[in-house]
């Protein structure tokens, strides 16, 4: 999920994550630069990771070489020591 900076809470799909920050599958794109507030909702917990991040790229059409779906790749700028560890934990699963 991604919040706008207008306030404005958006839920979108996550395609890929890794540690430096994730891929968002959207038809509605930001401009690149952008900053955003996530909440990375996690099955199965009550409390979201939460991280600034700042739109690193954003495509309206899906690759053809890997299929990648439209959306925007979104770096991490910020984590708390206590969220990046359960992300790091999360990628390790």
């Amino acid at each position: 999920m991604w919040m706008s900076p207008s306030g404005r809470a958006v839920h979108l799909p996550v395609h890929d994550c890794g540690r430096g920050g994730l891929f968002l599958v959207a038809d509605v794109l930001l401009d690149v630069g952008e900053l955003v507030d996530l909440d990375i909702v996690v099955p199965g917990d009550n409390q979201p990771i939460r991280a600034l991040a700042r739109v690193a790229h954003a495509s309206v059409e899906s690759d053809p070489v890997d299929g990648t779906p439209p959306g925007m790749g979104i770096a991490f700028e910020q984590l708390s020591t206590d969220d990046r560890l359960r992300l790091t934990r999360l990628l390790a699963a």
